[in-house]
């Protein structure tokens, strides 16, 4: 076991982490998104500041809060994971929409062009 300092983040691979998780979405995936956008839909949050530490290539929680949010702060330590969050925020992958898509059952939002 090592610490996150002692990470070995710049061997970090974003996209393959990125590709074994998220590429399809998975049923609990699917269920912590959904307990999240009924919170927040719940909430009574709007216009509010989002922020996500440690954000890697899982962008399902910045979905959940995108929304509710008018800014949404991820933070990120790893030099790799910060160029796949750059990459996704200039056009967000298409494996993202069917987590939209749970998204928009439970909030008043836009298609998934909408989200990118």
């Amino acid at each position: 076991m090592v610490s996150n300092a002692e990470a070995r983040w710049p061997e970090f691979d974003s996209d393959a982490y990125h590709g074994n998780n998220y590429r399809l979405m998975r049923g609990d995936d699917r269920k912590m998104l959904e307990i999240m956008v009924k919170w927040f839909a719940g909430s009574g949050a709007r216009g509010c500041s989002g922020f996500d530490a440690g954000a890697g290539a899982n962008l399902y929680p910045a979905l959940a809060m995108l929304p509710f949010c008018d800014k949404i702060t991820l933070l990120e330590f790893s030099l790799r994971n910060v160029e796949y969050l750059r990459r996704q925020v200039a056009r967000l992958d298409a494996s993202w929409a069917p987590f939209w898509k749970v998204v928009r059952r439970h909030a008043d939002v836009g298609d998934f062009a909408w989200a990118r």
